[in-house]
């Protein structure tokens, strides 16, 4: 399993918004900035097959309708499923009366876009196992992590969360983490560096951080842990 980590920041950070591309194929979150992301990298956005969108924040799926939207222009062979929390169809729909004044439905049909909304996902390909785990981020938002499971492997994908008892129950059996970090120290919405450092010294597990601040990437380069993964925009990882 190969992980492109097209970006690693919050909206506070000089880095791309959080996103991860794995294997070429399946997308964590297109918030805005990605799409041009995806190009910079030199990566075929007419490749990717699936999208896995955490939650109806700006920063994890505002980018969508590019991605539709130029799907629509060239047309390819492949189709394209976007899974989404229940309310990304009408989200979507309203992003393209907003910014297009025109209605989303032929873009996706043309493009071959399918849009798929779960309170819980559950799916299995002929590589993968994708499994949605319920976190808490912020009291009133419904958000999700993702379990990606390949064999023996497993990436937990916290999403944006707090430190609550489904990131514990998860880190404690993954092969990898990759954890929002987004303060010094974590609050009801985002984990923080607090968190991270207990939960390294817990479960000893290799973390990559992500949904940095400035702050939360300046304290989290001075921790000496071979665990801690703190990459840059568009690096790779072979799991």
């Amino acid at each position: 399993m190969r992980l492109k980590m097209i970006g690693t920041g919050s909206i506070t950070s000089k880095r791309a918004d959080s996103c991860i591309l794995i294997d070429d194929c399946s997308l964590i979150d297109c918030g805005n900035g990605i799409y041009k992301q995806l190009l910079k990298a030199n990566v075929n956005p007419f490749l990717i097959t699936t999208v896995y969108v955490t939650h109806l924040h700006a920063d994890h799926f505002f980018d969508l309708p590019f991605l539709i939207l130029n799907r629509s222009f060239v047309q390819p062979d492949n189709e394209l499923t976007i899974y989404g929390p229940v309310g990304i169809t009408r989200a979507l729909e309203q992003l393209f009366e907003i910014g297009y004044q025109k209605p989303m439905e032929p873009y996706t049909t043309d493009g071959k876009v399918i849009i798929e909304e779960y309170d819980s996902l559950s799916l299995k390909d002929k590589k993968y196992k994708v499994e949605s785990v319920k976190v808490k981020h912020f009291d009133s938002t419904v958000a999700y992590g993702f379990n990606i499971s390949e064999k023996e492997k497993r990436v937990f994908i916290s999403g944006d969360s707090c430190l609550c008892n489904r990131i514990l129950d998860n880190v404690a059996f993954c092969s990898l983490a990759i954890l929002d970090c987004s303060f010094a120290t974590g609050n009801k919405s985002h984990m923080g560096v607090d968190n991270i450092k207990f939960l390294l010294n817990e479960y000893e597990r290799p973390t990559i951080v992500t949904h940095l601040s400035d702050e939360s990437e300046k304290l989290l380069s001075e921790i000496e842990d071979d665990n801690l993964l703190l990459l840059d925009d568009l690096a790779e990882i072979e799991l």
